[in-house]
């Protein structure tokens, strides 16, 4: 069982009303609003790890642009982010809400505590809410630390032709 943020909302309008609780397939078991589109990504990371009880996707700036960028965050320029993160690896590109980004983050849960969502964003996952939330933070600051420091290419890679117009009428 799992509670999950529903799909078309802004997190800075969200109430707790909104929640969904879903079982570990993604079947909603309680609530009105159907689950975010993310969902099946965020289950990946409970199944993979059994130490995850939470996990928070977002599209913070600087970790988008590494993320954009195809570089993971493995500078060893800040003694927190190396001893409190380790590295932040890229996971392949995946169209948003498919089954494929689910894929793509699978290899990564064990072992490392985020992951950077090319052409997309950032997960992390803990023990506790605040623990997935302290490491989105941490990555987030030490992604804009590397890019303050010049460790951030000039250009992003640009999604395939065919993917360039995503728009989902959902």
């Amino acid at each position: 069982m799992a509670w999950a943020t529903p799909a078309n909302v802004s997190k800075g309008f969200l109430k707790e009303a909104m929640l969904v609780k879903v079982d570990v397939d993604g079947r909603v078991l309680e609530g009105t609003w159907p689950p975010s589109s993310e969902l099946r990504m965020h289950l990946r990371v409970y199944r993979e790890n059994p130490d995850a009880r939470a996990v928070i996707h977002a599209h913070s700036p600087y970790a988008t642009a590494f993320a954009c960028a195809g570089m993971p965050l493995n500078e060893p320029i800040l003694a927190e982010a190396a001893a409190m993160l380790g590295e932040i690896p890229v996971a392949s590109f995946a169209q948003p809400g498919t089954p494929a980004v689910a894929e793509s983050i699978a290899p990564y849960c064990r072992d490392h505590c985020g992951v950077l969502l090319a052409n997309h964003g950032v997960l992390t996952w803990g023990a506790s809410l605040t623990e997935a939330l302290y490491r989105l933070e941490r990555i987030e600051y030490y992604a804009h630390l590397l890019a303050l420091t010049g460790h951030l290419p000039p250009s992003a890679r640009r999604l395939a032709p065919e993917l360039k117009s995503m728009r989902r009428d959902t």
